[in-house]
């Protein structure tokens, strides 16, 4: 007889598509994180090890090499009738009882479903992967991420595990060999990569709303009231805003009765290849002192957490601030915040990444805070969304 528990969780299960599709991001990220709670507490330790050694990173594996051998493009869309394993195997190049024990294992983890013996259909994440930038981004992280992390505890090693600072010298150099050369530089040599680390960057904003949105930072309050009277005038900076187009966005949604430039400042061969559609392009970047003065607002978005080094995020924050106009100028940071008790794991893998990849860290508000207060910035708002993981916090010249 099925114990009371197990009734109570299969009638949550069953309503799982509703509080999916009716709760806010951070209502399911809590949500999951209980659900996580009470895994880690019906696990034996042994069981938790195993899962996190073994299971995880075949789990990861397995959609690796499922996207390599065309197999969620070959399930297709929810719905779709289910394939054998001999089928999805036909056109893989594999062996066929190579491919089937992967099935397998992607069907133990949810990834795809089992619908009948030895048949397989696609599930949401599946069909998913489907697309371009979930492909990139599986590879970013497998082919080109992967063996930085394995090397960390080598490269913890030679600086006596210290909180890594250096941007040009961190795991990622020290797993490629790379001495000296930031990851961002590496970036324009090897562009294959870059277009990997771009899909990677869209699957963290995928389903997330533009800071602009409705519910988020109140964008016209606070920058266009108030700001460019003329077209000549400058209503936002972006600096080092990589080429996701949010500008152009950005325009769009202002429309055309809303004054001021907005432009994008970015390196050369990200320049190179932007559209500018309803905005500006110039090469520039963040290790610049500031050439346009007395624009509106001036953004870093998802930059100072390159640095876990304050200095060094004050030196990027001196730059800006000699072409701030006082009174008028405002300083928009867009960026994760940790919170101080009970972070998420959404939060703290990617506190865990930015140190593998930029000798990065996030930071709590009591951590930006000590750094622009100690620049000379205060705080005016910070502003977040129910279903964004980052915040947009707004200083102006103390």
């Amino acid at each position: 007889m099925e114990s009371d528990a197990i009734s109570q969780l299969k009638t949550l299960l069953g309503t799982a598509r509703d509080l999916r599709e009716n709760l806010s991001r951070a209502d399911r990220l809590q949500l999951g994180g209980l659900a996580e709670a009470l895994r880690n507490e019906l696990e034996r330790p042994d069981e938790a090890l195993f899962r996190v050694t073994f299971n995880e990173p075949s789990h990861y594996l397995g959609i690796r090499l499922a996207i390599q051998w065309g197999v969620f493009d070959a399930l297709g869309d929810v719905g779709e009738p289910g394939k054998s394993s001999a089928q999805l195997a036909e056109n893989t190049g594999a062996d066929p009882r190579l491919v089937a024990r992967f099935l397998r294992h992607l069907a133990a983890n949810g990834t795809i479903r089992e619908v009948d013996l030895d048949t397989y259909a696609s599930t949401r994440l599946s069909a998913s992967c489907r697309q371009k930038f979930y492909k990139d981004a599986v590879g970013f992280m497998f082919d080109d991420f992967y063996n930085v992390g394995w090397k960390l505890p080598s490269f913890l090693d030679t600086i006596s595990h210290r909180n890594p600072a250096d941007i040009n010298n961190g795991p990622f150099q020290h797993a490629y060999n790379l001495p000296g050369k930031s990851l961002y530089t590496y970036f324009g040599e090897n562009t294959a990569m870059a277009q990997r680390f771009g899909g990677m960057i869209q699957l963290y904003n995928a389903g997330k709303p533009f800071f602009w949105e409705d519910g988020y930072y109140p964008i016209k309050e606070r920058l266009v009231d108030s700001g460019p009277k003329s077209d000549e005038d400058v209503l936002l900076i972006d600096i080092g805003g990589g080429d996701a187009g949010d500008l152009g966005l950005l325009r769009k949604a202002l429309g055309s009765e809303v004054k001021g430039r907005l432009i994008l400042q970015e390196l050369k061969h990200i320049i190179d290849r932007s559209d500018q559609d309803g905005y500006e392009a110039q090469v520039g970047d963040w290790n610049q002192v500031q050439p346009i003065k007395g624009a509106r607002a001036y953004m870093l978005q998802h930059i100072l957490h390159d640095f876990s080094s304050d200095d060094e995020c004050r030196r990027i924050l001196r730059n800006i601030i000699p072409a701030m106009t006082p009174g008028y100028s405002k300083l928009l940071i867009k960026e994760l915040l940790i919170p101080d008790r009970n972070a998420p794991s959404a939060f703290t893998a990617m506190d865990v990444n930015v140190i593998q990849s930029l000798s990065g860290q996030e930071r709590t508000e009591s951590q930006f805070r000590n750094l622009l207060e100690s620049v000379g910035f205060k705080i005016e708002g910070i502003w977040g969304h129910q279903n964004a993981l980052d915040v947009v916090i707004e200083a102006s010249l103390s």
